[in-house]
């Protein structure tokens, strides 16, 4: 059967960030696949439907398999992602995953947005990081990054085990970058327990964030 899947962003944490457009697609769903931190903004939309939770140590077992019951049973799918499923959501593997299903993307608010929006930055002059994986390409995200930085670029970082704030902020001075900019540390951005930091990088490498962090320099 070609099933209909919805890869559906549903903000950075906070209800008010859900789009009308999520919602319906969360309502029409009979099958949801998901973290269970993903759920937190929309848990009354899913309620009584099956859930496929991820974790871990199954999470990609688990995407697989729920994805083969879609195509066993046609059930309309939906895949939920935190933010905007092309900001960090792994979209690519959904895409494969669900390849010859009638699949559409719903975007959603990105904590990326919402740190750029706190920062005060247009993010057509930043660029985008993600070290949310430990990924084998780590090493050329973090040359890229300091590349973006010497070419005036905003840097906006979702940062994770491998390069959290203060991580981030040592890398940069110890390649050259003057202690003294100015950087943004938001923490559950739209979350009522919500921390904005307003901070330089040698403050920062000092100090101890949520893993749930964007940094905006």
């Amino acid at each position: 059967m070609r099933p209909k899947v919805a890869i559906v962003g549903v903000g950075p944490g906070g209800p008010a960030q859900v789009t009308p457009a999520a919602r319906e697609a969360l309502r029409s769903s009979e099958m949801v696949v998901s973290w269970d931190l993903n759920l937190g903004p929309v848990r009354e939309l899913v309620a009584g439907k099956q859930i496929w939770l991820q974790r871990p140590a199954d999470y990609r077992d688990v995407a697989a398999r729920a994805a083969r019951a879609a195509f066993a049973t046609g059930a309309a799918t939906a895949v939920v992602r935190i933010g905007d499923p092309t900001v960090s959501g792994g979209l690519d593997n959904l895409l494969e995953l669900y390849a010859g299903a009638e699949v559409r993307v719903v975007p959603g608010i990105s904590s990326v947005q919402a740190a750029a929006a706190v920062a005060g930055i247009e993010l057509h002059r930043a660029v985008v990081f993600s070290f949310h994986d430990e990924d084998r390409r780590n090493a050329e995200e973090r040359d890229f990054l300091l590349e973006a930085h010497r070419r005036g670029r905003h840097l906006v970082v979702l940062v994770g085990p491998s390069m959290r704030p203060a991580d981030l902020a040592q890398f940069l001075m110890e390649n050259g970058t003057d202690p003294a900019t100015p950087a943004v540390v938001g923490s559950r951005l739209t979350l009522p327990e919500e921390r904005v930091d307003r901070c330089t990088l040698a403050e920062m490498a000092l100090r101890e964030y949520d893993w749930l962090s964007v940094v905006v320099v």
